[in-house]
């Protein structure tokens, strides 16, 4: 968290007023977002009620901004052009579907085949998500199939954009 976060999370930092202050050497820790209530998360919060709720992501606000691809909600708001989930790569985009097809997203998918078929997900549904909601893929600058991703056994990043 201190690399991609207290830049800004930190008490002189642009993202000083929401009180979370990121730095390792914060010792309280509501400041460091343990059962902190969010300031100024707006929409950003989705709904949860504190920042890191210890042995539940799923009830994090942190997590929640981490995850998204939401350009107003996802944190880092910079540098935030991979998904990069190792086993979750589905479960994000089910989430993100609304986005992606709302907005016009460009990002690089990390994918580990073996991490998601362990988990009882598949290749194919991640591909059909993804066309679905009017995007098409890119392996080394050349479109996709959806037999050539659907064979893949090491983990391949691709490049998704809007379909023109």
């Amino acid at each position: 968290l201190e690399i991609n976060c207290a830049h800004c999370h930190n008490s002189a930092g642009p993202a000083r007023n929401s009180g979370l202050d990121l730095m390792v050497a914060q010792t309280n820790p509501t400041q460091f977002g343990i059962y902190k209530t969010p300031v100024a998360a707006g929409r950003g919060t989705g709904g949860l009620d504190y920042d890191i709720v210890p042995g539940q992501p799923d009830q994090s606000i942190l997590m929640f901004r981490m995850t998204s691809i939401d350009p107003g909600i996802m944190m880092p708001e910079l540098g935030k052009r991979m998904v990069h989930a190792e086993g979750v790569e589905l479960d994000i985009l089910k989430g993100a579907g609304k986005t992606l097809r709302d907005f016009d997203c460009k990002m690089i998918l990390a994918l580990h085949p073996v991490a998601i078929e362990a988990k009882g997900d598949s290749l194919s549904e991640i591909y059909d998500i993804v066309t679905d909601a009017g995007y098409m893929m890119y392996w080394q600058s050349k479109e996709v199939a959806k037999a050539f991703f659907c064979e893949q056994k090491q983990m391949f990043d691709v490049y998704i954009e809007k379909k023109k």
